[in-house]
């Protein structure tokens, strides 16, 4: 609850039923994570990268997701964010699919590592909610999976060549801010930015974050900017 996360990386990490309420958790970095049954509840996630995330249960109300890079993430039994809170978000290819016997394999393995432990009743309503064929069946043609369908519709911008220089523009400018002039929140734009497929302009990215007058600080981008410099050096073809 309330964490300061900006730019933490928890790629493929094992998040199930973790507490993101309200967290500051821009920048950060959740490829390929299990995140099931986790609450973003009012989280700031702007700028993050969820890309091929497993989010089925997980709870995104009333969190910010502009400029969110959901590409590929599996969706079911998921509160949905409001439409006016994801501008520049990328949903393009979610994946509505209930949970499988992969995900319930990892779900029991990241109930033992809590160990003796007991289930806040939270977390036992989500599981059971999760684990359930009534509930999941109740949930397909569900306002809130509509909710999901309308959100890939309406970032379908995304697609487009516009929002290159779109996205771009944003991810610069939010790791630049004052507010995160410790660098933390830009060094993940730069992970972001390094990662496979990444729709925006890299080396204009790179410009933008080295520039004198972005307020990151030079002592914790230091080592991302050189290894983006060379990324940038080689998609310019110098």
């Amino acid at each position: 609850l309330y964490a300061r996360l900006q730019g933490t990386d928890f790629t493929g990490g094992q998040l199930q039923f973790a507490d993101f309420s309200s967290a500051g958790m821009q920048g950060v970095i959740m490829a390929h994570a299990n995140l099931m049954g986790a609450s973003f509840l009012s989280a700031d996630l702007q700028g993050a990268s969820l890309y091929k995330a497993r989010l089925q249960g997980a709870d995104f109300g009333g969190a910010k997701l502009t400029g969110v890079d959901l590409r590929d993430a599996v969706i079911w039994e998921t509160t949905p964010p409001h439409e006016e809170t994801a501008p520049f978000a990328d949903f393009t290819d979610i994946t509505l699919k209930p949970l499988g016997t992969p995900e319930l394999a990892s779900l029991k393995i990241a109930l033992e590592q809590i160990g003796k432990r007991p289930l806040t009743l939270k977390m036992k309503d989500k599981l059971a909610i999760l684990t359930s064929a009534a509930e999941s069946a109740r949930w397909a043609g569900s306002s809130e999976e509509k909710s999901w369908q309308k959100l890939v519709t309406v970032t379908a911008s995304a697609k487009t060549p516009v929002y290159k220089g779109e996205i771009t523009d944003f991810l610069g400018k939010l790791g630049c801010l004052a507010r995160w002039n410790d660098g933390f929140v830009g060094a993940g734009v730069i992970k972001r930015a390094l990662s496979p497929r990444f729709k925006g302009d890299m080396p204009m990215l790179y410009d933008k974050l080295r520039a004198t007058t972005c307020a990151a600080s030079r002592s914790v981008l230091k080592g991302p900017l050189a290894r983006m410099a060379v990324e940038a050096d080689s998609a310019r073809g110098n």
